[in-house]
C-alpha cells in the first residue's frame, strides 16, 4: 500500500470522512489507512491513535481486503432484547391500556409473548418505548 495507489479524489474523500463521519472508530481506521498511504510508519500512527501497531495493521490489512467499504462498515456488538420483536404490539397495548405498575406490565408482557423478565428489566424496556412510570 504505497502513495501511487491513492489518488488526489481518493484522499480527499479520505480526509472528508475522517473529519464528517459520525462514528469515532471508522474516523480511526480512515486516518490510520491514509497516514500509512502518506508515509508514515505503522508505530507512530500507532503512537498518535493511542493504539497498538497490531490494531493498525488490522485496520491496513481490513482496507486491503475490502477496500473503503470495509472500513465504513463498523457493527457494534451488543444483545438484541428478546422483546424486541414485540415492540410495537406491547407499544400499542401499553398506549390503550396503560400498565399500574412495572410488575403488571411484567405479567402481562409474559401473558402476550411468553417472555418473561423482571421487573426491572420491563421498567427498562418501557423506557425504552417512551413510557414512564405512573406513579
Amino acid at each position: 500500500m504505497h502513495n501511487q495507489q491513492f489518488s488526489p479524489e481518493l484522499i480527499r474523500h479520505f480526509r472528508s470522512i475522517i473529519k464528517y463521519h459520525p462514528h469515532p472508530r471508522v474516523r480511526q481506521q480512515v486516518q490510520a489507512v491514509l497516514w500509512h498511504a502518506l508515509g508514515f510508519s505503522d508505530a507512530d500512527i500507532a503512537r498518535a491513535l493511542g493504539v497498538t501497531v497490531v490494531t493498525v495493521r488490522s485496520y491496513l490489512r481490513k482496507y486491503a481486503q475490502g477496500g473503503l467499504d470495509a472500513l465504513l462498515r463498523f457493527r457494534v456488538g451488543g444483545r438484541v432484547s428478546g422483546l424486541a420483536p414485540y415492540t410495537t404490539s406491547l407499544e400499542e397495548e401499553f398506549r390503550l391500556r396503560p400498565p399500574t405498575s412495572a410488575r403488571d406490565a411484567a405479567q402481562r408482557i409474559e401473558a402476550l409473548t411468553g417472555v418473561h423478565r423482571s421487573p426491572s428489566q420491563v421498567r427498562a424496556f418501557m423506557l425504552t418505548m417512551g413510557m414512564k412510570c405512573r406513579k
